[in-house]
């Protein structure tokens, strides 16, 4: 890190900007897996995302007189054809 820069005054000093890299690099690394279990979960809520603008989305009281039209479907008794002799 220290190494692009461009201050000459930093350059003065080796064991200072040695120091400053392995404190940065450290710091760095410690928050590399948390970056990528954030970016990993961002990236699964977006997945999940239910688009309800979508024209095949189905929600509200269309879903609701679907599912009442399917009970109803449900309770009609099965046309039984007798044959009178």
């Amino acid at each position: 890190m220290s190494h692009r820069c461009l201050c000459n005054e930093l350059q003065q000093f080796p064991i200072l900007r040695r120091s400053m890299d392995e404190v940065i690099g450290k710091f760095l690394r410690d928050g590399l897996k948390p970056a990528q279990d954030m970016i990993a979960h961002i990236i699964e809520m977006e997945a999940d995302y239910i688009n309800t603008s979508h024209p095949s989305f189905i929600g509200g009281s269309k879903a609701v007189e679907q599912a009442q039209q399917q009970v109803r479907a449900a309770r009609l008794p099965a046309t039984v054809v007798r044959r009178v002799c």
